[in-house]
């Protein structure tokens, strides 16, 4: 997963979480993107759709951004970035 930078976030908290809201997987990085663990992608069948949002703190830890929550689905095909 990866998403645009914010100034001054020093921490990015991911969750990725069921149309329930029930969490699939939390997880953090300091850069704007994260490997998905393949505990994860057993949750993630084709065609399911899922939510995740992303929290950028500061250095302080304080919230400097919020995505809110974001929908996808789950492709049958693999997407190839170019």
């Amino acid at each position: 997963m990866e998403w645009a930078a914010f100034n001054g976030a020093t921490v990015y908290e991911i969750e990725v979480f069921e149309v329930d809201r029930s969490s699939l997987w939390r997880g953090s990085s300091s850069a704007p993107r994260v490997q998905i663990p393949s505990s994860l992608s057993a949750h993630c069948s084709p065609g399911k759709t899922v939510f995740w949002q992303v929290t950028a703190r500061n250095a302080a830890g304080v919230v400097v951004a919020d995505s809110g929550a974001l929908r996808f689905r789950v492709s049958t095909q693999p997407t190839i970035k170019k």
